[in-house]
């Protein structure tokens, strides 16, 4: 949805911009279209902006590609080229949230079975990744 237009200058929000990924995958197609200067995504509130030269670019074709139907269109097409379906719930999680989880069920099989070098193991491996996780995520991690 448009939220504001100015020439050479356009805001749009939707859910689907959320997304960090796709947000990202948006903002590399926009970037390499001609007239298209600065492309800018917040996914905490699902917005976009589009800084474009109106010379260059009308913007009745950047309406056009921003439109729902085509977004929708370029995230079907995404997956659909990359040969994958939607994925299953566990399959869904990435790969340092898998770690996080494998290290916290060995810790806890360690209590468990009370194998204490077992336990202490899967704390490590856990603590590693959750401290992977902090890393990635700082900035929205972070006060501002």
């Amino acid at each position: 949805m448009v939220r504001s237009h100015l020439p050479g200058r356009l805001r749009i929000k939707g859910e689907e911009l959320k997304s960090r990924v796709f947000l990202e995958r948006i903002k590399s197609y926009l970037l390499n279209m001609k007239g298209v200067l600065k492309v800018e995504g917040n996914p905490g509130v699902g917005s976009l902006l589009v800084i474009y030269d109106e010379n260059l670019l009308e913007s009745n074709k950047l309406f056009e590609w921003l439109s729902l139907e085509k977004r929708e269109a370029f995230k079907k097409y995404t997956f659909e080229e990359r040969g994958l379906s939607l994925p299953s719930s566990l399959s869904r999680l990435k790969p340092i949230n898998m770690g996080m989880l494998l290290g916290l069920l060995v810790s806890l099989a360690g209590l468990i079975f009370n194998h204490i070098g077992l336990h202490l193991w899967g704390g490590v491996v856990f603590l590693i990744f959750l401290s992977a996780h902090v890393y990635k995520y700082r900035n929205t991690l972070l006060w501002r």
